[in-house]
């Protein structure tokens, strides 16, 4: 049985691939659940990508709905090696 936050980490890594479309993705991880308001949570996780040489990381944040289990939001935040 796979976690529950499996179905956010592949939205991750699928929007990830679209936004950084020349990098790799060369790792990752799950960084947690934050409660966000009523039936509202954020799922966060981090990525490393590889990039003509250069290596980077983007934690993602995706906002969900929690009675629908539906994503609202996807944020993109860039961080330094």
């Amino acid at each position: 049985m796979e976690p529950e936050y499996a179905k956010w980490g592949r939205l991750a890594m699928e929007r990830t691939a679209i936004r950084y479309e020349k990098a790799s993705i060369v790792d990752y991880r799950y960084l947690g659940r934050r409660e966000a308001g009523q039936h509202k949570a954020v799922e966060s996780f981090r990525l490393w990508l590889r990039q003509a040489g250069e290596e980077f990381g983007v934690v993602v944040h995706i906002s969900v709905d929690t009675v629908s289990s539906r994503h609202t939001d996807v944020v993109f935040e860039e961080v330094k090696p």
